[in-house]
C-alpha cells in the first residue's frame, strides 16, 4: 500500500494524469434509531419502573465494571421499592464495602441478610479491610 501512494505521489509531481476511478460517494452517517433486533436496546436506568430482572441485570453490570459507586446508588434504588431483595443487598454492600465507605445504612443491610449471606459478605469485605458487625 505505500508503494502505491508513493507512485500516486510521483506521479501528481510530474504532471502525470490519475486514471484510476473516482471513489464512491460517503453515504451519511448512519443516525440513532430505534432498536433493530441484532441490535441491544440501552439498558434502562435502574431507578426507572420496569420489571425487576432488567434492574438487577443492571445493577450487576454496574457492579461488575467496578462502578461501585453507581452500583451503590442503584442498589438503592431497587431497595427501596423491594427492600429484601437479597442480590441487591449483597451488592450494595460489596459496593460500600470496596468504596471503604461503610456506614450504618451498609451494617444494616448486612444484619438483614440471611447468616450465610452474613458470612459472605463479611469475608468478602475484610479483603477491603472493612470489618462488618
Amino acid at each position: 500500500m505505500r508503494g502505491l501512494v508513493l507512485v500516486v505521489v510521483v506521479a501528481k509531481m510530474f504532471g502525470c494524469k490519475d486514471t484510476r476511478p473516482p471513489p464512491p460517494p460517503t453515504s451519511p452517517p448512519p443516525t440513532a434509531a430505534a432498536p433493530t433486533p441484532t441490535s441491544p436496546a440501552p439498558p434502562a436506568p435502574v431507578d426507572a419502573p420496569g420489571p425487576a430482572d432488567d434492574r438487577l441485570d443492571t445493577l450487576a453490570r454496574l457492579y461488575d465494571r467496578a462502578d461501585f459507586a453507581g452500583a451503590a446508588v442503584a442498589a438503592e434504588a431497587i431497595l427501596r421499592t423491594d427492600p429484601d431483595n437479597i442480590r441487591a443487598l449483597r451488592i450494595a454492600i460489596s459496593s460500600y464495602c470496596a468504596l471503604g465507605e461503610v456506614t450504618n445504612l451498609a451494617r444494616a443491610h448486612w444484619r438483614r441478610l440471611p447468616p450465610k449471606d452474613q458470612q459472605d459478605m463479611s469475608r468478602r469485605c475484610e479483603r477491603y479491610g472493612v470489618t462488618l458487625r
